[in-house]
């Protein structure tokens, strides 16, 4: 009755609400589970920390593939070079923090935030400037382009672990998982109001938040 694309629509939007449910009941449910759920300094904090950067970087990741999906000639090359890309660039972060310590994030960890929101306003550019060369260079530039913004993004989350302690890793890690699940899908209806673009700067924003809970 609706057509294939208003359904496709209706389902987005069904499965958004119920992940938004599922996401506040995760992040609220300490107020019954107080008796059984241990809470350390910063507890809160904590979860804001986390529940932001699972989002942010869902955020910046699926509005990025978006992105770079024309520039790559096909939804599969981008999907797969732009995953590639970033979690890689994450996960050699997360080898990294170690060395850099929480102190040091504390002062530079805006960066990620500045990163993402310069190269979001510079793709357009880049890419008319190289749409026409040889696939291979084109992909080159795209793991060039995400790796250094998602290198600062993997740093986020072990030295969220080192700072905000051990009595509530569990929680931090649950909560990272079910904001990143309502940010894949959350990312995709609102870039189908404000744009790909948009839903990034979003994700900066998240960053900033998360900087700022850390401080």
């Amino acid at each position: 009755r609706l057509g294939f694309n208003a359904q496709a629509v209706l389902t987005l939007q069904y499965l958004m609400l119920a992940l938004v449910l599922l996401t506040l009941l995760t992040f609220f449910a300490p107020f019954a589970l107080k008796r059984w759920l241990g809470r350390g300094s910063g507890f809160w904090r904590g979860s804001v920390y986390f529940t932001a950067i699972g989002l942010s970087f869902m955020l910046v990741e699926v509005a990025w593939l978006g992105r770079f999906v024309l520039y790559l000639g096909h939804p599969s090359y981008a999907t797969t070079v732009t995953l590639g890309a970033m979690l890689l660039g994450a996960g050699l972060g997360s080898m990294a923090s170690t060395r850099l310590g929480v102190e040091r994030w504390r002062r530079v960890g805006l960066l990620t935030a500045l990163l993402v929101v310069v190269l979001n306003a510079g793709f357009a550019g880049i890419f008319a400037a190289s749409i026409g060369w040889a696939w291979p260079l084109r992909v080159l530039v795209a793991v060039l382009l995400l790796t250094p913004p998602a290198f600062t993004m993997g740093m986020f989350f072990p030295l969220g672990m080192v700072r905000f302690g051990d009595p509530s890793k569990a929680w931090f890690w649950a909560l990272n998982g079910a904001a990143g699940v309502l940010a894949s899908v959350l990312s995709l209806a609102l870039a189908m109001h404000w744009g790909f673009s948009a839903v990034a700067y979003l994700g900066a924003a998240g960053y900033v938040i998360a900087w700022a809970a850390l401080r």
